[in-house]
């Protein structure tokens, strides 16, 4: 019967041998369940230091650049803004060298991107923007009827952003590391099948699947650890690799050696006799 469920498997696969022999002889399935539970609690906490330092990225980086925002209004397609013109915005307003992102100029003194170092330039009928060095890009205004803007509304949409970025964050994460992890399951397998063979064990693929899948365990949880810390390992992701595979051959060599075959007896004892070689 089975003696461990997933969640001692969570604890266990660090150091159990009885673990991974019961995985093999009494789990069912291919692992693909425990790998469901493994990603879904280590990307929930994943997603939730992501989701803080974007939002301190947000709170920082961009609060001066949004307090710079005027009022602007647009009206069957004509902006107009509430500030004296054209209006600079810039990176950070308390360094005078910091560069300038961009103008609002409705008055028609500034018409094009050529005269001035804005990556972004909006007129009463369009808005100009940057491409790479040389290209720019202009889109019109014209079928845009009614629509606000001020700081208050912008400094609205990064505190929606802040709190409810995990929802887009989470799922995203979820399919890329389940079928990262499933992946990598499968190419241990190869590994476990080669060492199970030298090794005289008998394993189903099966049985191999879910030794994979629990065996990188500790692997899944130290690459967790390095991403919501601060720690930085160099070659982490490799080091993360090698230790799935170094657990994978560990798991196939606890399981126990596979027993000789009747027929084998059988014919060894006909090859040899009671008391030696049959004598022709």
């Amino acid at each position: 019967m089975k003696r461990y469920g997933v969640f001692h498997a969570l604890v266990m696969s660090l150091f159990s041998k009885d673990l991974y022999r019961d995985v093999a002889a009494n789990w069912k399935g291919i692992g693909g369940l425990y790998l469901l539970l493994l990603t879904i609690l280590t990307v929930v906490p994943l997603a939730m230091v992501i989701q803080h330092h974007v939002g301190e990225a947000l709170a920082d980086d961009t609060a001066p650049l949004i307090d710079q925002i005027p009022p602007i209004v647009i009206e069957d397609g004509r902006l107009s803004a509430d500030c004296e013109q054209p209006y600079v915005i810039v990176a950070d307003p308390d360094d005078p060298e910091s560069p300038i992102v961009a103008v609002i100029d409705t008055t028609g003194q500034t018409t094009s991107l050529d005269q001035t170092d804005a990556y972004v330039l909006v007129t009463a009928t369009h808005i100009h923007h940057r491409e790479g060095e040389t290209k720019t890009v202009s889109n019109s205004l014209a079928e845009i009827p009614q629509f606000q803007l001020d700081r208050d509304k912008v400094h609205g949409w990064t505190q929606w952003v802040r709190r409810w970025l995990w929802v887009f964050v989470g799922p995203a994460l979820f399919v890329f590391f389940y079928v990262a992890r499933l992946l990598l399951a499968l190419v241990a397998v190869l590994l476990a099948l080669i060492v199970a063979a030298m090794a005289n064990r008998r394993l189903s693929f099966a049985a191999l699947m879910r030794l994979s899948a629990v065996a990188i365990t500790p692997a899944v949880i130290f690459s967790t650890v390095l991403a919501c810390t601060s720690l930085r390992v160099p070659s982490s992701g490799w080091i993360c690799f090698g230790i799935g595979l170094i657990y994978v051959i560990l798991a196939a060599l606890a399981m126990p050696r596979r027993e000789p075959q009747a027929a084998e007896m059988a014919a060894d004892s006909d090859e040899y006799g009671a008391c030696g070689p049959r004598q022709e």
